[in-house]
């Protein structure tokens, strides 16, 4: 009689290699989930949560395939169907609540970003920020921390030029910052300086970056004065 299917010792193969994909599937999406969750409660944006939601979510799916490698794999399909189901229709039942918020609910405090979000809540990052979508709200955070707790003084210089004072014991965490922010948004140029019982730190971009200057001189004036 001519066997249908693999053999025993091919379908062995076959079912290390369903869990090593499902381990990896769910560990990615569980990640995924805890940035963007994390991120999305840091910057009030239902969009990023609901991102992160959504990896939990598909974490259901990726898991019922371990049903399928398993010896009485018939008998737990009904129940891999079912569960398949309940998942895509979460996942529906949160684009339908979530949709609906991001259009009647924007988040007025993150219109100006350090990334650059124009006055009407529309995101405008320009092509050469490199910097992850989902990090950005974390980047955020850490300037506006750094605004509020140690920014004593901002002068324009010139549309391209501006100059913060900072208290001299947030230098670490300045170098730190500017260091990351430059590298993936390489028009920034930082120079950190000691002077008079300050730091002193210089932020100067082209002419084409102007308005993203803007929008980061607006967002420390914002922190300087709460």
């Amino acid at each position: 009689m001519v066997s249908v299917g693999p053999s025993p010792a091919r379908r062995s193969i076959l079912i290390r290699r369903v869990r090593l994909f499902v381990a990896a599937t769910v560990t990615d999406n569980v990640i995924e989930a805890v940035i963007a969750i994390s991120a999305g409660t840091m910057a009030s944006s239902t969009a990023v949560i609901g991102f992160g939601l959504d990896s939990v979510i598909e974490v259901a799916p990726a898991a019922v395939a371990l049903q399928f490698s398993r010896p009485d794999r018939e008998r737990r399909e009904r129940a891999a169907l079912h569960v398949i189901a309940l998942s895509f229709s979460a996942l529906a039942a949160d684009v339908s609540v979530e949709s609906p918020r991001l259009d009647l609910h924007p988040v007025p405090r993150y219109r100006l970003t350090v990334m650059g979000m124009s006055s009407d809540n529309q995101a405008w990052v320009p092509e050469a920020c490199t910097l992850p979508s989902v990090q950005r709200p974390l980047r955020l955070a850490e300037f506006d921390d750094l605004f509020a707790t140690a920014l004593r003084e901002q002068q324009r210089l010139s549309p391209t030029d501006l100059r913060w004072r900072l208290d001299s014991a947030a230098e670490t965490t300045a170098r730190d910052l500017t260091d990351r922010e430059s590298s993936c948004c390489s028009f920034f140029t930082f120079t950190l300086a000691a002077d008079a019982g300050t730091l002193r730190l210089d932020v100067q971009v082209p002419a084409a970056y102007v308005d993203v200057l803007d929008a980061l001189a607006q967002r420390a004036a914002a922190g300087l004065t709460a």
